[in-house]
């Protein structure tokens, strides 16, 4: 019992100690903040503000374009490789013509076919039909005439009940085969055997043009202009009808796709302004300007986003389809609007107030808010001019110009000052 109560006085010891250090830890960080903090006071200046949207993309081309063999070959030549430029024309493969070669005489046989079964119509009638009729019939009546005799033959005994049944089969053969000929004879409708001939012809003329149009081809050229991004046979493979050859993008033509959340879409508008930089090298600029905003939100578990459209003009050559992006959208600017930071802003239940200081004595002044930026805010009151002096307590220096510290205040426009 004694050994329990020395264990627990151990563990409660320990955990004081490391309550303790926490502490302090905590109480020297709070010190340490507190310790960062200023008291400031800011020259309000008149500045031009921007206020933007900050979201990710991913870089595509407008041209995206997957090649197929317009029909089967055994033998494929590639003529083009990846990173290829190609201007609208330009040979990228050679088909064999074996097959298809084979495939048009083949085709060209059956019109040929049909044309003449066509014209036999047309100029014999129904001719046909009754010498089908005519033989048929003939031919049953001697099969009946035949197994007649058999039945008198089988009863003499002359021969077997098989080759009896053989003549009887016979017989019902050629009689089946009678009526049908008979069935066509009589209900024959010349009009409407030609009308069907005439359709099937037409059809087979279709194909023959497709053929005669897949033999024009045997060379494969590209449609548009671009460069060759992907190629999925070999040079000599064999290729059947659909099978994917090339994949062509215009890398000048260049746009990002995005998603913006339901809570943030109604401050995005087409023809607004955006900035464009790479995750992995922000050093890579481009301008864009949003150019569609879809109607309509697509929804993945809770959230719903609406897809935009951002058009890059004259994008940097270090932009790639596939690229991840940094998006700054500009969503406000205001010209020489009346500025301070945000740590100026002081918010109570009626809203928000400044400490406007004059001749060292501090005036609560109400205040509205406009445009917003990253550290800066706009101000509206007729009570606040420029060079009017505000309390501001931060842990950023204020007091430094913009061009010394490099922070990006109103006024450091990148949409004006920087160049794709």
């Amino acid at each position: 019992m004694k050994r329990r109560n020395k264990m627990i006085l151990i563990i409660s010891a320990g955990l004081l100690v490391i309550g303790y250090l926490g502490y302090q830890k905590i109480y020297k960080s709070r010190d340490i903040m507190i310790d960062d903090v200023k008291t400031q006071e800011y020259e309000l200046k008149l500045m031009d503000i921007d206020q933007t949207y900050s979201t990710t993309g991913n870089v595509s081309s407008k041209v995206d374009k997957i090649i197929t063999a317009p029909f089967t070959s055994e033998k494929f030549t590639l003529a083009a490789d990846i990173g290829d430029e190609l201007e609208k024309g330009d040979v990228i493969g050679i088909f064999d013509d074996s097959d298809i070669r084979v495939s048009l005489l083949t085709q060209e046989k059956s019109v040929i076919s049909i044309e003449y079964q066509l014209d036999q119509l047309k100029s014999e009638g129904n001719k046909s039909y009754f010498s089908s009729f005519e033989s048929s019939r003939i031919s049953y009546e001697n099969a009946k005439e035949i197994y007649e005799k058999n039945i008198e033959l089988y009863n003499s005994g002359a021969i077997s009940f098989s080759e009896l049944e053989s003549s009887k089969d016979a017989m019902n053969n050629s009689q089946y085969t009678y009526d049908l000929n008979s069935s066509r004879y009589y209900g024959f409708n010349l009009q409407n055997e030609i009308d069907i001939l005439e359709k099937t012809l037409e059809v087979e003329k279709i194909r023959l043009d497709k053929l005669k149009n897949d033999y024009d081809k045997i060379q494969l050229v590209a449609e548009y202009d671009g460069t060759i991004v992907d190629i999925f046979v070999e040079s000599g493979d064999s290729v059947n009808v659909g099978q994917n050859l090339y994949r062509i993008m215009d890398l000048d033509e260049l746009e990002i796709i995005t998603q913006i959340s339901e809570y943030e879409i109604k401050d995005i508008k087409e023809g607004q302004k955006v900035i464009v930089t790479i995750l992995g090298d922000d050093s890579v600029i481009a301008m864009g300007e949003i150019i569609k905003v879809y109607p309509s939100a697509f929804i993945s578990g809770n959230d719903a986003t609406v897809n935009i459209i951002i058009d890059l003009i004259n994008p940097d050559s270090a932009l790639m389809p596939g690229f991840s992006t940094n998006v700054e959208i500009m969503i406000a600017n205001k010209k020489n609007a009346k500025v301070v930071p945000y740590d100026a802003l002081i918010s109570s239940p009626k809203g928000y107030t400044v400490i406007k200081i004059v001749d060292g004595v501090e005036q609560i002044i109400p205040v509205a808010t406009g445009i917003e930026s990253d550290l800066m805010i706009e101000i509206i009151s007729d009570e606040i001019k420029e060079g009017d002096i505000v309390k501001v307590m931060s842990t950023i220096d204020f007091s430094n110009d913009t061009k010394d510290d490099g922070m990006m205040f109103p006024g450091k426009n990148r949409l004006d000052n920087e160049k794709p």
